[in-house]
């Protein structure tokens, strides 16, 4: 397996023959232009990975700087998109909105099988490490366990 970290929360993982995209969030400024990417993408960075054809985009939350419009419009509208089955449906009509056809919700803890590769998205979590409580009042963000097979 090979963990490759682009920036912010986007990672490329190859493993078992697979390409899998995490959070990918390559566009200029959001929340009124005082969020950027980090580190900065060059040009060429951002074609680089625009340019891939992932076998699997995962998106851990709704946040823009994690679930970016136009950084996804880049990617086939039929590349599998997996995101942890949340108790509500704002995540999978955000992507749905994009227009991405292959949504693929999985169901907490439980393993999922894709082509070998073994994918398991964690619950998410009420609190920070240092112990503070989120402000959020329902379950938002996720988390991805990736085992390669061999």
């Amino acid at each position: 397996m090979q963990v490759e970290f682009v920036s912010n929360a986007s990672l490329v993982i190859r493993a078992g023959g697979l390409t899998i995209l995490t959070d990918p969030w390559y566009s200029g400024g959001i929340y009124y232009g005082t969020w950027y990417p980090f580190p900065p993408l060059s040009d060429a960075d951002v074609a680089r990975y625009t340019g891939l054809a992932p076998d699997a985009i995962y998106i851990s939350h709704i946040h823009p700087d994690h679930l970016d419009a136009v950084t996804l419009r880049a990617f086939d509208p039929a590349t599998p998109i997996v995101i942890g089955k949340l108790p509500h449906p704002h995540l999978k009509r955000a992507i749905a909105a994009v227009g991405f056809t292959d949504i693929r919700e999985l169901t907490f803890g439980e393993a999922y099988d894709l082509q070998g590769v073994s994918l398991t998205i964690l619950a998410p979590f009420s609190e920070t490490s240092e112990g503070f409580v989120d402000e959020v009042d329902y379950d938002m963000d996720t988390s991805l366990i990736v085992q390669d097979a061999a």
